[in-house]
Parts: structure tokens; C-alpha cells; sequence
């Protein structure tokens, strides 16, 4: 085999890796689904332009064609690289961080993709390409049915399913793309393959075989007799899918796969449904209503009566479907099931959907300040935080997205950004309606083209309400690179053609060189600094001391990590003074190290309110209340309407007995925003600490009744202001109030053993044993501290 077919061969085969992206996840690494597929992808396609490019010198054929999509991705990335230089944050906006991994570094990666699919992968390949990803797609739904059996668990821990993805909104945007992906390759007759079923159902059936023979072989792993009954099917679906191989029933699969991928079709909208994804299932039925209202006006030109009923089913299904939705949305049955609940809760109204229009106008905001280029990528959190508002208390304090792709572009890019954007979808939409023009040898069918619009509406309707990931991204950029080889498939001229150049050992090696040093710089040292820091996070056999060289190792890589190692680090810091036998001087070198490092993410992002807070908060911690307070002062200057700094400079003057200066920060949180009961109690507490008792009845009375309300916050200003009568007071209240409350009598029985009534303690200490009796072991050690038989 010639140097220029391997070559080919690597551009080929690293392409059909791609959508093994879903598959791709270690716990090894920081953000285990995102920042393990991210650098999948990025060593993937790094290997594959070096591979390109030595072709694309050697010969023209593999050099890339002008095209619309071509010339409005290129400007759309060069405008977003001029946004990240001179946006506000260009590092953050170059590199990203593990939680995201996007940044241009991704985005550059995705455009490198689309040139290399678009130029290697023919009209056979592709058919192969999609094949795999839905088998793929196939492999994540039999995984979720295992999450809906119990047999593996939900990672965000809730009823919503996520299948390999992580998060129940990944999953459904994936699998929506999917469902119209498997309708364009059922209608797409030129990818009629005899073999393509056993790339479609083999490869799920496959890897989900291989995987639930490994999980068999590990130790948590909790089989169920339905998860058992389903790899027993796969079992025997494979054994036949081997024997139609052997026997060569070429068309007998190709019948079979037809109903196979219609099948899919159903599983994977079951699964989406489970997802419980509001989003997804809004840009699924938007979806099928365009891809049905086209074919229909499609059939009614070429009278395809088959398609024309069809359709007319499937918009007379939605129809059904929304009607019973609206008539029995608001019963019980629906109302209390976790799935159907959230599905119909669909509103304008609730407070979701309000809580993302305040969101909404924030982003809005940003873009009036920087409206020509933005603020770069992943710089949504300098917008949030400087026009935060303070009716958003109590969710997400800390906003890296809009939840809305095209306010994201919007704050990204600015205007130019998103005209950019705009330009592709664009160019995108023109090139199918191109494409399916031309009588009998279109490019593109009626039926393709109506499937294709409708999962361009679908995901333009989820992306309303969500922001994009890697496992839509490389679905949405194949789309892409694919309309892009059918514009170009009968252009016989590369964009730079002419001169090429011979296949030497010094060209190869030359390249090859610049691989290895591309792969390690941007992946192999953030790989390390990823894997050191989740040995920092784990209990060392050698103690605190080999943490702390986790540490210092994962910072040595200077990579991108660097900010969320350093926020690990604080946390450790902090847990190492809470710990009792952590020796001083390993106690002072986590407290050195944080301080440190620190202060120089605060030089590397000055205007990132976050750090002030966190570096503050660590101070704070550690005592260290006159230090921390310049950090909280300068933090509330970068956001003046967020509470959680506002009372974190209330708690710090608190804390350093300046009671007149704390109220005066509680009153300014509790007055932004005064209908939380959480800040309302806060502002009592300094109330109490100031002395100020007639503010103390005008805030806690009208609201509770009392002042004496059950509350720790509340007792313990009462207990350090002196006033043990009214903290017993309190806890007798609240025991009556909640009689069955085994805590509140222990409660009350420290704060009778404060005020010397030892007899009345140790009664209600035993009370607690008798309403709760998962209290008894506390209960006696604590009877045994006071001598008590």
C-alpha cells in the first residue's frame, strides 16, 4: 500500500471515528463527559488534518471546493477569532476551561473537521458515516432503557435519563438530531446499501454487547431481570445479524434495515421523552410539522400519494397528541408523574420559563455594551454578573450561558458574530433548496429535503431554550460539510489548484513532528493537569502531604485547568482546616498555595467578580476577615446587584464585631430583592446582632408571627447576643409547633444545659430518642457526656 493510500486511510477512518464521540467518557478526568470527549476530538481531528494536508499537497483532487457553506463558515469563524482576541477575557476565550471545553480552540477544531470530512468522505462514505452515528445513537437509547430499568444510574441523579451523555438535556438534544438523521437515511435512496443494517444495528448491538459483558464483570453493577431479558435480545439480534452476513442475504438486510431505522425512529423518541427535556420536545414537534408540511406540498406536485397520507398522519398525530396534552395537563396523573409533571409545565408562566426571560434580558444587555464584536466566547459570566438581577436569588448564581444559542452568539460575537451566524444558517437552508432542484437527478429528494428542513427547525427551536455541545456540534458541522460536498461533488476545480508537490520522507517526518508537539501542547499537558488534579481530589494513602504534590503537579502544566485546579484547591484548603489531625505545617502550605495561586487567577481575569468572592471566602474561612474584605468590596463593584456578595461583606463585618456595617449590607441585599425569605431572615440576624429589636418585629413579625422563629441563624444571634431565654424560648415554640422533630428537643437541650438546667436537658434529650428513633445512638452518647446510665 503507497504512503498516499495509508494516508487517505487515517483521513478516512479518523473521520468514522468521529461519532464515537457519545461513547467517550473516563472518570479519570475533571468533568468526565465533557472534557474526555473534547479531547477525543480534538487528537482525532488533529490527526486527521496532518494526514489532509500531506494529500491535499500531493494532489489537488483532495483540496477543497468553493462553496456558500464553505465561505460563510470561513467568515464566521474568522469574526468569532477577532471577538475572543479583543474580547474581554481572550484566554478564557481561546482555550475555555474542562466544564465547557469549547472556547475557538473548539471551534477552530470544528471547522479543520468540516474541511477534511468534506473533502475525503464520497457519497459512499458518507452513507457509511451516518450508519455508524446512528448505531451509535442506538447504543446510547439501549443504554438509557438500563437507566430507566435501575440496572445503571441516572448521573444527575433524578428520574430524567441521560444516557452516556451526563446531562438529560445533552441526551435529548443528541437524539433529536438523530431521529431526523435516521428519516434523511431511510428517504436517501443513493445510500441503499445490502450491508449498511450491519453497520446501523451492528455497531449499537455491539458495543452495547461488549459493554454489558464488562459491566457483568464489575462489583456495583445491579442486574435486573428486564436488563437481563434486553442483553439476551441483543444477544440473539446479533447471532442472526451474523448468520444474515454469512448467508450474504444482501437484500433481505437491506428490508430489514428499513424497518429497523423506523423502529429506531420510535426508541429514540421514547427516550427523548424520558429525557423530560421541555426544549427537545418543543423542536421535536416543530420538527416533524415542517418536515411533514413540506413533503405534503412536495407530494402535491409530484403526486406521491404515499408520502401525502403520511404526512397528514403524522400532523394529525401532533394535533391529537397537543390536544389531550392541554386537556389533561393540570390532572393529578400527570401533574404528579416526574416526567409527564415537567413536560406540563410547558408555560410562559412558571418560574422556569422566568427566570430564563430575566436571563434573557441580561444577555440583551451585555450586547448594548459591546454590540460591534462581543465579549468573546465563554465570556457570558462578565455580562451576568455586571447587569445581574436580583430576582434570579436562590438559582445558579453564576451564569456562563444565555440558555439561548443565538443570545450567546449574540454576547459572543456581537452584531458581526451573529450576522456571521446567521449568514450560515443561511447558506445552509439555500443550499438544500439548491440542491433539490433539478428535475430527476437532484441531489437532494423531495423527502430528503423536508426531513433535512425539519431537523434544521428542530434544532433551531430547541436552541431557544439551550446551548450547544460537542455531541450536536459534530452533528450539525457533518450536516454541513456533507451539503457542501453535494454543492461541490460536480465542481472540478479546487479552490487552490496548480503546483503540487512530491510525498518526501523530510514533508511526512515534518509534519509528523508538528502532530506530536500540536497533539501535547494542546491536549497531552491539560490531559496531565486533569488527571493530577483528580488524584489531588482523592484520599491519598501517604496523607495530605501527596494531595498537596497533586496540586502543585497539576498547576506545573500551566495549562487552561489551571482556574477550576485552583478552585479545587481552595476547597481542599479549607477541608484541611477542618480536619483535627492534618499537621500545621501541611495546613499552612495548602493555605500558602491557595493564596498564591489566587492571586494570580485575579491578575489573569481582573473583571471576574467570581475570584474576588472566592479568594474572600477562603480568607474569611481562615479568620482572615480584614484581608478578605478589600476582595468583597472589589467583588461588589464588578457586581453590585448580587446578593450573595452583598451578605458575604455583611458576614465578614460581622464576623469582626461591626454590627452597624453588616445591617447596613443586610438591609441593601434584603431591599434588592424583598420577597426572599432567606435574605429577610439574614437581615434579623444583624437586626439582632445590632440590637435593633424593633426591626427585628417589623421584619420577622408580619411575615411569622413571631420573632422566635426555628431557625439556627436566628438562635444563634439570640445565644450570642446573651439571650438564652429567648433561644429557649425559641426551641420550646418550634417543639411545639413540630412535636414529632427529635432535632428541636436536642436543640433545646443544649440551650437548657447553657442556662444550667441540666435536669430539663437531659429530659428532652431522651424525648428526641422517643419521636426519633434514628436518633438513639446520638441520644446516648450524649446522655453518656453527662454521666447519664
Amino acid at each position: 500500500m503507497t504512503l498516499q493510500k495509508v494516508l487517505h486511510k487515517i483521513a478516512l477512518f479518523g473521520v468514522m471515528a468521529v461519532p464515537l464521540i457519545p461513547l467517550v467518557w473516563s472518570n479519570e478526568l475533571f468533568f468526565p463527559f465533557i472534557s474526555a470527549r473534547g479531547f477525543f476530538f480534538r487528537i482525532v481531528v488533529e490527526t486527521v488534518f496532518a494526514a489532509w494536508v500531506i494529500l491535499a499537497l500531493k494532489d489537488n483532487h483532495f483540496r477543497p471546493k468553493g462553496s456558500l457553506v464553505l465561505w460563510t463558515l470561513v467568515i464566521f469563524t474568522g469574526v468569532i477569532f477577532l471577538a475572543d482576541i479583543f474580547g474581554i477575557s481572550p484566554y478564557k476565550s481561546l482555550w475555555s476551561n474542562f466544564e465547557r471545553m469549547e472556547g475557538f480552540i473548539t471551534l477552530a477544531h470544528l471547522f479543520l473537521y468540516f474541511l477534511v470530512s468534506g473533502a475525503v468522505l464520497k457519497e459512499v462514505d458518507w452513507g457509511r458515516f451516518f450508519r455508524i452515528s446512528i448505531g451509535v445513537s442506538f447504543f446510547v437509547s439501549l443504554y438509557a432503557i438500563l437507566q430507566l430499568f435501575h440496572e445503571l444510574s441516572i448521573n444527575q441523579g433524578s428520574v430524567r435519563v441521560d444516557g452516556t451523555l451526563g446531562n438529560a438535556l445533552y441526551l435529548a438534544a443528541y437524539l433529536l438530531l438523530h431521529i431526523f438523521l435516521i428519516l434523511f437515511l431511510v428517504f436517501g435512496r443513493r445510500f441503499k446499501d445490502g450491508r449498511g443494517l450491519f453497520l446501523s444495528a451492528g455497531t449499537g448491538l455491539v458495543f452495547f454487547g461488549a459493554f454489558y459483558l464488562y459491566k457483568l464483570t464489575g462489583e456495583n453493577f445491579n442486574l435486573h431481570l428486564e436488563g437481563g431479558l434486553l442483553a439476551l435480545v441483543v444477544g440473539l439480534l446479533l447471532i442472526g445479524l451474523a448468520y444474515l452476513y454469512k448467508q450474504k442475504s444482501w437484500l433481505l438486510a437491506e428490508r430489514i434495515e428499513r424497518y429497523f431505522l423506523f423502529g429506531l425512529v420510535i426508541l429514540e423518541t421514547v427516550i427523548l421523552f424520558y429525557t423530560a427535556t421541555r426544549g427537545a420536545a418543543l423542536g421535536l414537534i416543530g420538527g416533524a410539522v415542517v418536515a411533514s408540511g413540506f413533503m405534503i406540498m412536495s407530494s402535491l406536485k409530484n403526486g406521491d400519494r404515499v408520502a401525502k397520507r403520511v404526512s397528514v398522519a403524522v400532523l394529525a398525530l401532533v394535533g391529537l397528541l397537543l390536544a389531550l396534552f392541554f386537556v389533561f395537563k393540570d390532572t393529578p396523573a400527570i401533574r404528579n408523574n416526574p416526567v409527564f409533571g415537567r413536560l406540563a409545565s410547558i408555560s410562559i408562566q412558571n418560574e422556569d420559563a422566568q427566570a430564563r426571560f430575566v436571563v434573557w434580558n441580561i444577555a440583551l444587555k451585555g450586547f448594548k455594551d459591546r454590540s460591534v464584536l462581543g465579549f468573546g466566547q465563554d465570556n457570558f459570566n462578565y455580562v451576568f454578573n455586571t447587569h445581574y438581577d436580583p430576582n434570579l436569588y436562590k438559582r445558579e448564581p453564576w451564569f456562563d450561558r444565555a440558555h439561548n444559542t443565538y443570545l450567546d452568539w449574540l454576547v459572543a460575537g456581537g452584531a458581526a458574530g451573529f450576522l456571521a451566524y446567521l449568514a450560515v444558517v443561511f447558506a445552509l437552508l439555500l443550499s438544500i433548496f439548491r440542491l433539490s432542484r433539478g428535475g430527476k437527478n437532484v441531489a437532494l429528494n423531495d423527502k430528503e429535503k423536508a426531513v433535512l428542513l425539519g431537523l434544521f427547525a428542530g434544532y433551531a427551536i430547541h436552541n431557544f431554550f439551550a446551548f450547544d455541545i460537542l455531541p450536536t456540534y459534530f452533528v450539525i458541522f457533518s450536516l454541513m460539510a456533507y451539503l457542501h460536498f453535494k454543492t461541490t461533488e460536480q465542481t472540478s476545480a479546487p479552490i487552490f489548484s496548480g503546483k503540487t508537490f512530491r510525498l518526501n520522507s523530510g514533508v511526512v517526518s515534518g509534519v509528523f513532528v508538528a502532530l506530536v508537539f500540536i497533539v501535547y501542547f494542546l491536549n497531552g499537558r491539560p490531559i496531565l493537569a486533569g488527571l493530577n488534579l483528580i488524584n489531588a481530589l482523592h484520599l491519598q494513602p501517604e496523607g495530605p502531604v501527596r494531595n498537596y504534590e497533586y496540586f502543585i503537579k497539576a498547576l506545573s502544566y500551566k495549562s487552561f485547568a489551571d482556574s477550576e485546579i485552583r478552585e479545587q484547591l481552595s476547597a481542599a484548603a479549607v477541608s484541611m482546616k477542618k480536619v483535627g489531625n492534618v499537621p500545621d505545617n501541611i495546613r499552612n502550605d495548602f493555605l500558602d498555595l491557595t493564596l498564591s495561586e489566587f492571586k494570580k487567577q485575579i491578575d489573569e481575569r481582573p473583571a471576574d467578580a467570581r475570584y474576588y468572592l472566592m479568594l474572600a471566602v477562603f480568607l474569611d474561612e481562615y479568620s482572615q476577615f480584614p484581608e478578605a474584605l478589600p476582595y468583597l468590596l472589589k467583588a461588589e463593584e464588578l457586581s453590585p446587584n448580587k446578593q450573595e456578595i452583598i451578605i458575604e461583606i455583611g458576614t465578614n463585618y460581622l464576623n469582626q464585631q461591626k454590627f452597624e456595617d453588616a445591617l447596613l449590607y443586610f438591609k441593601k441585599a434584603f431591599e434588592l430583592a424583598p420577597d426572599f425569605e432567606d435574605i429577610r431572615i439574614i437581615y434579623a440576624v444583624g437586626a439582632i446582632y445590632a440590637d435593633k429589636n424593633d426591626l427585628v418585629e417589623e421584619l420577622l413579625i408580619p411575615k411569622y408571627g413571631t420573632t422566635l422563629i426555628p431557625d439556627h441563624r436566628i438562635a444563634r444571634a439570640y445565644f450570642n447576643r446573651g439571650e438564652l431565654s429567648k433561644v429557649i424560648a425559641l426551641w420550646e415554640r418550634a417543639i411545639k409547633d413540630r412535636p414529632d422533630d427529635g432535632s428541636r428537643y436536642l436543640y433545646l437541650a443544649g440551650a437548657y444545659l447553657e442556662a444550667g438546667r441540666k435536669t430539663e436537658a437531659i429530659a428532652a434529650i431522651k424525648k428526641a430518642a422517643d419521636v426519633s428513633p434514628e436518633l438513639k445512638t446520638q441520644v446516648e452518647f450524649y446522655l453518656k457526656e453527662l454521666g447519664v446510665k
